[in-house]
Order: structure tokens, then C-alpha cells, then sequence
């Protein structure tokens, strides 16, 4: 299998440096431990009970608590992604409702040019592009929906706005690498956010914890235990390509957007490694990179919402 090089998309809109500092320590595991008690802009820790986030200076105990209990596994329930059944995205005719570019934009988008449905009103379109001569399918919902069985994941909304809040207080001198503003931050409010924010957000709630464990995976070289096995299955329904992540809609959204796609075509590689124990190297390498882009989340996210310049 061929290595998987996962690119970094640097927002443009931003003269922050904000890839997540320490990270050459990828080859070196002491090393790395180490850059993780040091690295303030990761919130997963490394404790033996998975219990506990990481400290980050601006997030306050109740915000932690929260953030924790979501990252917390406690049972192989806690590992499994809710999946919502839709029941109408396909129309009458049998394909899904179709719209030109010009059409679904007069049609729905509101006074800011958004498109959103809601899971129950049809979300995946077909939007014809160039004449008819391009289509893309396309998920205007706020969640990531298998277009195979026609499943929404779902992550509950009081888990994405304690994930928001952790986002938007963060201490940017100590925990945005290169942040030189002055601190006065205007973020967006929760319900302002896009649908590509949302499903970054949503990202960080269902694969957080997966990390946690594969690091301990590596390093117990246990790869036959059912929490392996729950964990890279339900990883493989997040990373599986006929799950759409919800529509760019801005130039920002397009650049997250990117950055999601590589994070899900890591997890799939990562999933579909069958022997793990005989590929430990690459396993290894694919993990640290998902660690990595996993820990720029919350960078990418302040820097987005906050419109930071």
C-alpha cells in the first residue's frame, strides 16, 4: 500500500502561523510525549483513563468537564457514531432533486447566499454546473450523510456547541502558534456558523477519542481486542468515501473543506490496513499525520470563526 502524504491547507485569510508546533517529534515516541504535554493547542490527553482533555489556557474547568465527558470511553457504546435513516432523500422519480447552479441559489439560498435543508427536506442534490455539462452531488445539511444507505452521522447538538465553546475561548497568545493580534476577537455566534464549520466541529466529537485509543493500540501492539475492532469500524463509516461532508459555501469553507477530505482519506487508508501488527510503520506514520491535522482543528476553527486577520 502506498504511503499517504496528508497535505496541510493554511487558510489564506490568515497571517497566522497555525500549524500545530512539535510535531517533528513524529518518529521519536518519547519525544512525542513530551511535545504533547507541551502542545496546548491539543486537547487530547494521553491520561490512562481517557478521561480528561487537555489543558488549554483560555478554556475554563466547566468547558473542560464538558469537552472531556465527550472524549471520555467509558463502554464500546461510546465508540459508535449515531446514524439517523432517511427516509425521502431520494425523490419520486428515483434520482435526487436536481437544480442548475442559478436554480438552487434563486431558489433557497437566504439573504447571506447560504443553502441549508434540514435532514427531513431533502439534503443531497444533484446541482448541474456548465449547461448541464458537470454535476455534482451534493450535501447541503449540516451533518456528514452516507449517501449508500442514506444515514446522517450524528453528533448531538449540545456535544457540538460544548466543542464550539472550547473553540472560540481559547487563549490565542498561548494556544494559536504565531497569533500577534490584540486579542479582541469577534467570533460568530454557534447558530451563525457554516456547514463546512459545523462538520469540522462535528469531526473533532466523533474521532477524538479514536486517536486516544490507537495510540494505545501502538504502543500495547493489541490489535485483536474488540475496542480495536469497534473502533476501526466505526472509523471506517466516518472515512468512507460516499459520506459527504456538508457543502462548502465560502472561501474559507472551501479551504476546511479540503482539509476534511485528506483527514477522511487518512482514516480510510488507516482502516484498511488489515494487519496492522505487520504494517506497523505505515500505521504508525498514518496515525501521527491524523493526530496532527486532528490537533490543527481547533486552530483552523478559531481562525475561521473569528475572522481573525
Amino acid at each position: 500500500m502506498k504511503r499517504i502524504k496528508l497535505m496541510l491547507t493554511i487558510l489564506t485569510l490568515a497571517t497566522l502561523l497555525i500549524a500545530c508546533s512539535n510535531e517533528e517529534a513524529n518518529n521519536n515516541k518519547d519525544e512525542n510525549e513530551n511535545n504533547n504535554n507541551q502542545n496546548n493547542n491539543s486537547l487530547v490527553n494521553n491520561d490512562e483513563n481517557h478521561n480528561e482533555a487537555g489543558e488549554l489556557d483560555g478554556i475554563d474547568t466547566a468547558e473542560e468537564e464538558a469537552f472531556a465527558k465527550i472524549m471520555s470511553v467509558e463502554s464500546l457504546d461510546d465508540l459508535k457514531i449515531e446514524r439517523k435513516q432517511l427516509d425521502n432523500v431520494i425523490g419520486d422519480d428515483g434520482n435526487y432533486p436536481s437544480y442548475s447552479d442559478q436554480e438552487i441559489v434563486k431558489e433557497f439560498a437566504d439573504d447571506e447566499g447560504m443553502i441549508e435543508f434540514d435532514l427531513d427536506d431533502q439534503p443531497i442534490v444533484s446541482v448541474q454546473y456548465e449547461d448541464g455539462q458537470i454535476t455534482n452531488v451534493t450535501n447541503y445539511s449540516s451533518s456528514f450523510i452516507d449517501i449508500n444507505d442514506h444515514q446522517a452521522l450524528v453528533l448531538p447538538k449540545e456535544d457540538i456547541e460544548v466543542i464550539y465553546n472550547v473553540i472560540v475561548n481559547q487563549d490565542p497568545y498561548n494556544d494559536i502558534s504565531g497569533y500577534t493580534g490584540d486579542g479582541d476577537i469577534d467570533f460568530r455566534s454557534f447558530d451563525e456558523l457554516t456547514l463546512t464549520e459545523l462538520a469540522m466541529i462535528q469531526t473533532i466529537g466523533f474521532t477524538g477519542h479514536y486517536l486516544v485509543l490507537i495510540e494505545d493500540f501502538i504502543e500495547s501492539e493489541d490489535f485483536n481486542s474488540d475496542a480495536y475492532e469497534v473502533t476501526m469500524e466505526e472509523a471506517s463509516k466516518f472515512a468512507e468515501p460516499m459520506v459527504l461532508i456538508p457543502a462548502p459555501q465560502t472561501p474559507t469553507d472551501y479551504q476546511l473543506f479540503e482539509i476534511l477530505t485528506y483527514y477522511k482519506e487518512g482514516w480510510f487508508h488507516l482502516v484498511n490496513i488489515s494487519e496492522p501488527e505487520d504494517e506497523i510503520e505505515e500505521f504508525t506514520e498514518i496515525y501521527m499525520q491524523l493526530r496532527e491535522v486532528f490537533n490543527n482543528f481547533f486552530a483552523y476553527l478559531f481562525v475561521a470563526i473569528g475572522d481573525v486577520e
